[in-house]
């Protein structure tokens, strides 16, 4: 593989395969912007600037663009340094990049595909993965050099981890302490963009943390996750097999915890791995399914807590290949969402029930944990972390789990996340890597905490968190891994409402299934699946690459938006007598309103004083959602309408017309539900804005519900300098709703502010609030 004359130090050899475009200089990207740490190598201006005078290179419209010939040398000379580039080429072009020893390392070989180190004596470490490029598009290759070693990745996959570059020969002189990059071509033609480099420290390590990232680097990397929307959670392993029953008694909780909440020994449990024998698993099926949902990436269970590898681990026996079954299911379903064209990603429990050295020991489980040492665990797990990262091709998020027990310490999250970063740096990782999680709704707080989104679980948050990321995991019935007698199945119509609500916050939607232990997917699940598909066919326009909606509140759906659309996600159609939809505060100017679907159809358009009016057809298009397209003039500007008195001066504050405060409350809508629910933190609040015509005194009357467990919360009503305070009563439920009189306050004349707050929480949530009324008192 080597030319037999002189060559610089070590090289990097790329090998294009055939391209069939017509010129390799078609639709080149855009310049990229700057990363935070790296030099560009290339700039305005003549090759000169940074690499020496070759007749073999050529300045093209932003790109090096290189022939065969004598080996472009930089200027400058570097040690210990990360390089990265852009590369893509014409049919049969392969070519290197130099570095700085007597060897080269090979990212392109002619037989094996990417990712083998080769040394002047011809000896190769072959490619962990074989990642040999698709040659019709761009291709990213980045190379970490550190004394004598080097790691290489090709589009973002570790091919290379800190292989140390062995002597030519015997009589060779030690790795040279300096030296120059080269490109060079063999063959063809060779396209380079964005050459840049990062000096590293002499204490840097082979394979060190990702490179500093600034803000537009970090939603550069979360771009594709943000557009999705939309996810697949799957819930699989071992406990699929019991699936909520153990030694003929049922077991309570989530199917996944069956381990914990049947108090099973480690040593009982196993016997299921002798019974695990999916042979109805299906992974094309899957990815199908998932495909034909409008999902666009898959997050599956590689290890959940009881410690189980779906994948073949060389690091455990517990795992898939010591089962009847024998095969890798993840390298199955990587193939199949790449297929499917849907993104693969991992859930990895930190929490581990089965191996011997990780602490804290359950009280069901009597192994002995004198000898047991955590430390040693956690190696373990980066090992196979290691294995999830570099088998697999790209992943597009690892989704950690499991992270609250105290032997799991911020700087370990720390660690874990920038050594995942180090083996592919384009993943994402959730915040549950570390321990900045506040509880189930799963926002990070302040702390210098690691994690690119938050995840609220089995909740979507009462309102938008700008300027945060975020993914609501929920389960269609009531549990995630399966259980034969959990037929508590959530509606179609909630499904997609879920989903409108989740976007319109500018948030994920994550939805499990957790199929059966011969490795179906649930029918209940998949006739759900098939009817969000069905609608997103229709409307999904309105919720990929959307961003959350300018309004607070609206009270007959959601609404997210594209530039200057907006989509009215409708849920409650206007009744036939009003054929009226208010959209309500919108300040600017609409250019043309359109409902979607199967029979398009333009609407009228009416300004008032507060708010636009559409004038919509007697019946909903869509019985879960309907969507209407509006085009605005300007950015979106909302005002908050007021609520006021009606005939008999009573001024009626309800729920759905609250603005929501803080991260747990939200509105519920139901048969039985019309409320702001799960008050869970006494961070939350309400508030309503409201107009009286003149300064009037009222007696005010909460419509309130709350479980008596919960009872004892305070509370407090204010407007301006005034308060009125309470205690939440029991009631005997959440759903059982009683009025309780307040008191009396006085509202001036004129626009103002109610907030309504809890300022002592007592039980799990403070309470369930309907409405409140103001009725006048006459003097």
């Amino acid at each position: 593989m080597l030319e037999s004359r002189p060559m610089p130090p070590l090289s990097l050899l790329l090998l294009l395969v055939p391209w069939v475009a017509p010129s390799p200089w078609a639709q080149a990207p855009s310049p990229k912007p700057q990363a935070a740490g790296f030099e560009p190598l290339l700039q305005d201006g003549p090759i000169e600037q940074h690499w020496q005078a070759n007749p073999a290179w050529k300045l093209l419209e932003g790109s090096l663009v290189g022939s065969p010939g004598e080996i472009l040398l930089s200027r400058d000379d570097w040690r210990n340094f990360e390089f990265r580039c852009r590369w893509k080429g014409e049919i049969g072009a392969r070519g290197k990049l130099h570095l700085r020893n007597l060897a080269q390392v090979s990212v392109g070989d002619w037989e094996g595909g990417a990712g083998g180190l080769w040394t002047l004596t011809g000896h190769p470490t072959p490619p962990m993965a074989n990642r040999a490029p698709d040659p019709a598009t761009w291709h990213r290759l980045q190379v970490r050099v550190v004394q004598d070693q080097v790691s290489v990745w090709i589009n973002g996959v570790l091919t290379v981890v800190a292989a140390a570059v062995p002597k030519a020969n015997a009589g060779a002189a030690p790795m040279d302490d300096r030296g120059p990059l080269g490109l060079q071509v063999d063959q063809g033609l060779l396209e380079i963009r964005d050459p840049e480099i990062r000096v590293l420290d002499e204490g840097a390590e082979a394979l060190g943390p990702p490179p500093p990232e600034d803000r537009q680097a970090f939603e550069r990397r979360m771009q594709w996750w943000s557009e999705a929307r939309f996810g697949m959670f799957i819930h699989w392993g071992l406990y699929a097999i019991p699936a909520g029953t153990w030694n003929g008694q049922r077991v309570g909780g989530i199917g996944e915890w069956i381990q914990h909440h049947g108090k099973i020994p480690p040593s009982e449990y196993e016997v299921l791995q002798e019974q695990f024998l999916p042979l109805a698993f299906d992974a094309d099926a899957w990815a199908k399914a998932a495909h034909d949902a409008g999902m666009k990436y898959i997050v599956i269970t590689s290890k959940h807590h009881d410690g189980f590898a779906l994948f073949d681990s060389k690091y455990s026996e517990w795992d898939v290949m010591n089962t009847p079954y024998g095969k890798d299911l993840l390298a199955q379903l990587a193939e199949a969402c790449a297929k499917y064209g849907l993104k693969m990603c991992w859930y990895y429990s930190i929490m581990d029930w089965h191996h011997p050295d990780y602490l804290p020991r359950k009280n069901w489980d009597p192994r002995p944990d004198e000898q047991a040492e955590y430390l040693r665990y956690v190696e373990y797990m980066k090992n196979q972390l290691f294995e999830l990262t570099t088998r697999y091709g790209p992943i597009g998020v690892l989704w950690f789990d499991g992270e609250w027990e105290a032997t799991w310490k911020h700087e370990m999250g720390v660690e874990l996340y920038d050594y995942v970063r180090s083996l592919q740096p384009d993943i994402l990782i959730n915040n549950r890597v570390d321990k900045g999680r506040r509880g189930m709704q799963g926002m990070t707080r302040e702390g210098g905490f690691r994690g690119d989104f938050g995840t609220p679980e089995q909740e979507i948050p009462g309102t938008g968190l700008p300027g945060a990321y975020w993914e609501s995991c929920m389960t269609m019935n009531d549990t995630w891994g399966f259980k034969s007698y959990d037929q508590n199945w959530k509606s179609s119509e909630t499904l997609i409402r879920n989903l409108c609500d989740t976007a319109s916050k500018g948030g994920n939607y994550l939805l499990n299934v957790g199929p059966t232990a011969e490795g179906r997917i649930p029918e209940a699940s998949l006739q759900r699946m098939a009817e969000v598909g069905r609608w997103l066919q229709l409307y999904g326009e309105a919720i990929y690459g959307s961003q959350a909606g300018p309004f607070a509140r609206l009270p007959w759906g959601r609404c997210t938006r594209k530039g200057d659309f907006l989509y009215l996600l409708v849920f409650d159609w206007p009744q036939p007598t009003s054929r009226e939809l208010e959209i309500p505060g919108l300040q600017n100017r609409i250019l043309g309103a359109k409902i979607l679907g199967e029979r398009p159809l333009h609407l009228g358009i009416r300004r008032g004083e507060e708010s636009s009016f559409l004038r919509v057809p007697a019946s909903a298009p869509d019985p879960a959602a309907s969507v209407i397209r509006i085009q605005v003039q300007g950015e979106p500007v909302v005002f908050t309408p007021s609520l006021k008195p009606d005939a008999e001066g009573v001024l009626t504050l309800r729920a759905r017309d609250a603005e929501i405060h803080g991260a747990h409350a939200r509105y519920e809508h139901g048969a039985d539900r019309d409320n702001i629910g799960f008050w869970t933190s006494a961070d939350d609040w309400v508030s309503w804005t409201v107009a009286v015509p003149k300064h009037q005194k009222y007696k005010v009357r909460l419509r309130q519900a709350c479980e008596d467990a919960s009872a004892g919360s305070r509370f407090v009503l204010r407007i301006g300098e005034q308060e009125l305070g309470g205690i939440v009563w029991g009631t005997g439920g959440w759903a059982k709703f009683t009025d309780v009189d307040l008191g009396l306050i006085e509202i001036p004349e004129g626009r103002r502010s109610l907030e309504f707050r809890v300022t002592e929480l007592k039980g799990h949530a403070a309470l369930n609030l309907q409405s409140l009324r103001f009725i006048p008192v006459e003097p």
